[in-house]
């Protein structure tokens, strides 16, 4: 598949970063169900948590996506992992290091995703880009 746009890589960032995550989480979960998490940092605005994220680790996780997580707000997390007793491991090793940043860091199932297997169609409906086609 081929994704032609008239928009510059750079504008479309976000989005690209954004697909990564999804990407990243539908690969390495135990079933379709069950997404883990370590959740370290909770925010109400995406780019709080994409800067949070870059800075101390971990990536961006809009909770919209997901069944079991509350609408609206934006996760840094890490994960996904492939059992719940590898996130505690991660949860416990980050809580141990001594740093306020990760006191908090809690292991969370969230639940099914709810993004569509075809990731190619909701790119191009993205409002950021325009006379955009699949071929």
């Amino acid at each position: 598949m081929i994704f032609v746009c008239r928009k510059s890589l750079l504008s479309l960032a976000p989005v690209l970063l954004g697909l990564v995550g999804c990407t990243a989480a539908s690969r390495n979960r135990p079933t379709d169900d069950h997404n883990i998490f370590v959740v370290t940092h909770r925010f109400e605005s995406q780019t709080h948590a994409q800067s949070v994220a870059a800075l101390n680790g971990g990536w961006a996780l809009d909770s919209d996506f997901y069944a079991q997580l509350p609408a609206n707000e934006s996760w840094v997390v890490r994960g996904p992992f492939g059992n719940i007793h590898e996130a505690e491991h991660e949860a416990a090793f980050l809580r141990s290091g001594g740093s306020t940043e990760y006191a908090g860091a809690q292991v969370i199932d969230a639940g099914e995703s709810r993004l569509s297997i075809s990731v190619g169609e909701r790119l191009c409906r993205h409002p950021s880009l325009l006379r955009c086609s699949v071929s």
